[in-house]
C-alpha cells in the first residue's frame, strides 16, 4: 500500500525502468489511464482497452502482463479488474485528477487541436504555468491550456481574467463539468484523440514536485 501518489508513481516507473525486455512503446501514463479505465468500466477487454490507449495487441498484451506482475489487475474470462492494490492507487491519482474526459467538442477559444482532452486538478498549486504548459508539448500535444476556477469565473493565468468574456460557448462547456473552487482545468490538444489523452496524463506525471504539487 502507498501513502502518497508519489510513491505509487515511483513503484510502477521503477518496475518498467528495472524490467529488462523488448523496447516498450506504452510507459506509467498507460498504465495509470489503463487504471483508470478500467476502474470506470468494470472488467474490460483486451481490445476495449487497445481501442481506449491506441495500442496494438502485442502491446496490451505486454502491459497486461506488467500490471498483474506488479499486482494491480487480475483477469479472467470476463476481462480486467482491479486488485485492491490497484484499486487505492487510481483513488490516490484521482484525488488530484478527479476528472478525465477523452474529448471535449466544439470548442472554439480553448480550442487546442483537432481533438480536445480535459483533466480537472484539485487540491493542487501551480508554480509555473508557461513550463507546466511547455510540458504537454514536449509530451505529443500540438497546444495546451491550463484554465483556472474560482467562483465561478473561468481564467486562464497570465492570459486572460474571465473565458465567458471572450467565448461564452466554451465558458457553458467548460462550466457544465462537476468543478469545485480552485480546481484547474488542462486542456490538450492533438490531431488524435489517444495522442492528446496521453499527453495530458504523461505531462502531469512528468511536472509532480517541477511545476505541479500535490496540497
Amino acid at each position: 500500500m502507498f501513502a502518497t501518489l508519489n510513491e505509487a508513481i515511483t513503484f510502477i516507473r521503477s518496475y518498467l525502468t528495472e524490467t529488462e525486455g523488448p523496447p516498450r512503446v506504452f510507459d506509467t501514463s498507460h498504465i495509470i489511464l489503463a487504471l483508470y479505465y478500467v476502474f470506470n468500466k468494470g472488467p474490460c477487454s483486451r481490445t476495449s482497452l487497445s481501442a481506449y490507449l491506441n495500442l496494438g495487441e502485442g502491446s496490451i498484451k505486454s502491459m497486461i502482463r506488467i500490471m498483474k506482475n506488479l499486482g494491480l489487475i487480475n483477469t479472467t474470462f470476463k476481462g480486467c479488474y482491479l486488485t485492491e492494490l490497484g484499486s487505492q492507487i487510481i483513488q490516490l491519482f484521482r484525488y488530484y485528477f478527479p476528472l478525465i474526459v477523452e474529448e471535449v467538442p466544439n470548442l472554439k477559444y480553448v480550442k487546442m487541436g483537432n481533438f480536445n482532452s480535459l483533466i480537472v486538478l484539485r487540491h493542487i498549486s501551480i508554480s509555473n504555468f508557461i513550463k507546466l504548459r511547455d510540458m504537454f508539448i514536449r509530451k505529443g500535444a500540438e497546444g495546451a491550456s491550463i484554465l483556472h476556477f474560482q467562483d465561478n469565473i473561468l481564467s486562464i493565468p497570465l492570459v486572460i481574467e474571465d473565458l465567458s468574456i471572450h467565448s461564452e460557448e466554451d465558458y457553458s462547456i467548460l462550466h457544465n463539468f462537476p468543478l469545485k473552487n480552485g480546481d484547474f482545468l488542462v486542456i490538450c490538444g492533438a490531431d488524435i484523440r489517444q495522442k492528446a489523452l496521453i499527453a495530458a496524463i504523461s505531462g502531469l506525471l512528468s511536472s509532480i514536485n517541477l511545476f505541479i504539487h500535490l496540497e
